[in-house]
């Protein structure tokens, strides 16, 4: 099964935060990537990501795609990633929309 969802970034993500999300996506054993654009990039490949999210502003959406038995949990948890991003400062949490 195939599906997708949409994200907004909420600030400019740092390498921690992509290494903690490609961690989340090598979890399931679907096959994840993630649009912006016209730019497609494997959502567990680390290097493919760096230069992906270091392009993204806040603000911006994505599309998240997947595809695999465990497709929904994936996305489900990938697409709460967002929600759990700090602001830079550091002090507070923000929201992404769905």
């Amino acid at each position: 099964m195939r599906i997708k969802k949409t994200v907004t970034v909420p600030v400019k993500l740092d390498i921690r935060e992509i290494i903690r999300f490609v961690e989340i996506a090598r979890s399931f054993s679907c096959h994840i990537m993630i649009c912006h654009g016209k730019s497609t990039v494997n959502g567990k490949g680390l290097l493919g990501l760096i230069s992906f999210f270091f392009g993204l502003e806040e603000g911006e959406r994505l599309v998240l795609t997947a595809a695999g038995p465990d497709s929904e949990q994936a996305l489900e948890k990938l697409g709460g990633f967002f929600y759990t991003v700090p602001k830079q400062e550091g002090l507070s949490y923000v929201e992404a929309s769905r």
